[in-house]
C-alpha cells in the first residue's frame, strides 16, 4: 500500500472499497478566488499521464506521517518530455473539477494518478498574486 495508496487513505479504507469491483478516487475542485475578475498568474497546470514515464526514476514516492503512521505520496522529476495543460484567464465563475487519483479497476493494474501543480506563467510578473480555493472529496463506489 505504501507504494500505491495516497497520503491520508488508510489502508482498509482502499481494500474495503476496492473488493468485489468497488472503487474510490479524490476528486478535486479548484478555483480561482482573487480579487481580479480572471487569474493571471501561477494558474493551475495538469500533467498529461500519457507523457509520464512510471516504472521508470522520473516518478517517486515520498513519506507524510500523520497521528503516527505513515502514508506515501508521489512527486516527480522534471522530464522535458511532460505535456503540461492549464485554463489561461480563469474567471472567479470557473471550476475546475477533475480527479487526482482513483483506484484500479483491475488488481495488478496501477492507480491513476494526475499530477498537477501552480506554475510561474511567463509574462505575469506583475500581475495580481494568485488567490484559490481547492477542496478535496473521497467518493466511493
Amino acid at each position: 500500500w505504501g507504494e500505491v495508496g495516497p497520503a491520508n487513505i488508510s489502508e482498509a479504507f482502499a481494500r474495503e472499497h476496492m473488493t468485489r469491483g468497488r472503487r474510490w478516487a479524490i476528486v478535486n475542485a479548484w478555483r480561482h478566488t482573487g480579487d481580479a475578475p480572471t487569474l493571471a498568474s501561477t494558474p493551475l497546470a495538469l500533467l498529461d499521464d500519457a507523457t509520464v514515464r512510471w516504472g521508470s526514476d522520473e516518478v517517486m514516492y515520498y513519506p507524510i506521517t500523520m497521528g503516527g503512521k505513515v502514508a506515501f505520496n508521489y512527486t516527480l522529476q522534471h522530464s522535458p518530455t511532460h505535456r503540461w495543460l492549464y485554463y489561461p484567464n480563469m474567471s472567479k465563475d470557473e471550476l475546475l473539477l477533475f480527479k487526482a487519483f482513483g483506484s484500479s479497476a483491475s488488481e495488478g493494474k496501477r492507480p491513476f494518478v494526475l499530477f498537477h501543480s501552480a506554475f510561474d506563467l511567463p509574462g505575469a510578473a506583475h500581475a495580481e498574486p494568485r488567490a484559490s480555493l481547492e477542496v478535496r472529496s473521497v467518493v466511493a463506489w
